[in-house]
């Protein structure tokens, strides 16, 4: 039983996540979709940001062992990720815009990373590469978060 009531209450929380932004969802709110008392929420989980670690955690994971895995190439992966985030877009936005951003950036970019190592793996480049100790200099990093949109466009008009 507190495996389905876990799910449950993991299905309801990106039920009303994509209904209304984040900071608009309660404890309350949820325990009520869910037909459950406030405590058993609480058993499973310490507050909402505590829930969306773990479901963040669980589609990372879910994500980069199915989806990247499967691609050939690393356009075809990030195609994977850009199509999942396009599925998912009213959640995402709800997540990006909140006090959770960071969290939600972390499992992004972990995502991300994986697919680009993966098909790099797939090519045995990357041994060579980090055998030789390369770093990218400083800047070359990235500082400022990219518009994701306009980086969408221009992926898929190098399709």
């Amino acid at each position: 039983m507190p495996t389905f009531t876990k799910a449950a209450i993991k299905a309801t929380f990106i039920s009303l996540l994509n209904k209304k932004p984040l900071n608009k969802i309660t404890v309350k709110e949820i325990v009520e979709e869910c037909g459950i008392n406030r405590n058993s929420f609480y058993y499973h989980f310490d507050d909402i940001p505590s829930l969306l670690e773990e479901i963040l955690v669980e589609e990372a994971d879910r994500f980069v062992a199915t989806e990247t895995d499967n691609n050939t190439s690393v356009y075809e992966s990030l195609i994977s990720v850009i199509d999942y985030a396009f599925s998912n877009k009213s959640v995402i936005q709800h997540i990006y815009n909140s006090a959770n951003r960071t969290t939600f950036d972390v499992y992004l970019n972990r995502i991300c990373t994986h697919a680009i190592k993966s098909y790099f793996d797939k090519l045995e480049i990357t041994k060579n590469i980090f055998k030789f100790g390369y770093k990218r200099p400083k800047s070359d990093r990235v500082q400022s978060p990219i518009n994701v949109q306009s980086f969408v466009m221009q992926v898929r008009s190098q399709a």
